[in-house]
């Protein structure tokens, strides 16, 4: 015998076994005018507690975490409705090589006394790893890389190039 119940029920020694099938019941999806309603109170400062009493006036009963979760939904789409309309560095480097990223990672590659990839890619805009594969595959470029001391000798000084 299969019962249908709402929670699990607690066993007891005088009802007898029985298979139960535990059915949770889930919030029904709140309309999108509601979620604008709660969205703009929300925004006009009104506290959680105010918003569920204000819906619970207008006809509509929403729990406190309902609540919570559509001002947490709208926080994330605001901060990221902000991030793309102010204009901005992209998030990470572009990694495409184009002809002038490549004139550029050249001309610099080709110096007397090179700077770091690291200070490559951040001048050209690209990753660090593309500024490798560029002057590995395209340049066909021996790397040689400038030693590292605690203390910076006079040949130190003269080697290395300000930022």
């Amino acid at each position: 015998m299969i019962q249908t119940v709402n929670r699990k029920p607690k066993p007891s020694s005088i009802t007898p076994r029985l298979r139960v099938r535990v059915v949770w019941i889930m919030a029904p999806k709140v309309n999108r005018f509601w979620e604008g309603y709660v969205a703009a109170l929300f925004h006009a400062k009104f506290s959680v507690t105010q918003i569920q009493k204000q819906c619970r006036e207008n006809g509509c009963a929403l729990r406190t975490t309902t609540i919570k979760n559509i001002i947490n939904r709208h926080k994330h789409n605001d901060v990221l409705a902000l991030r793309s309309s102010t204009k901005g560095s992209r998030k990470r480097p572009c990694t495409a090589v184009t002809p002038p990223v490549a004139r550029k990672l050249r001309r610099m590659a080709l110096q007397e006394n090179p700077p770091p990839q690291r200070v490559m890619a951040r001048r050209a805009h690209v990753a660090q790893s593309t500024v490798n594969r560029h002057l590995r595959n395209n340049l066909k470029l021996r790397m040689v890389f400038k030693s590292r001391g605690h203390v910076l000798t006079a040949a130190h000084r003269r080697n290395t190039k300000p930022l």
